[in-house]
């Protein structure tokens, strides 16, 4: 599992796992709370909500994933460095 450095938010987790499928793509959690996928080269990036035990914060999850839009190269390189793609 690889920590992702491109994009940071206070209080959530952001990693790639080492060993998974396309399409490219991250997980971030709010522990406890919730767990996403972002689809970051979609424009503008998805997310696809793994469980949620509590309400996603949407304005901070539109900033972030604004954020993300802004930084989808460096993404799909640290991705690209980190990620053993397997067949699903």
């Amino acid at each position: 599992m690889g920590r992702v450095e491109a994009v940071a938010h206070p209080g959530w987790e952001c990693w790639f796992w080492s060993r998974d499928h396309l399409e490219p793509h991250f997980h971030v959690k709010a522990p406890g709370e919730w767990e996403v996928k972002v689809f970051f080269l979609e424009d503008p990036p998805l997310y696809e909500v793994e469980f949620a035990l509590k309400r996603i914060p949407t304005r901070k999850m539109k900033k972030f994933l604004e954020a993300v839009g802004g930084r989808r190269e460096a993404l799909f390189a640290e991705w690209d460095r980190k990620v053993q793609v397997v067949d699903p």
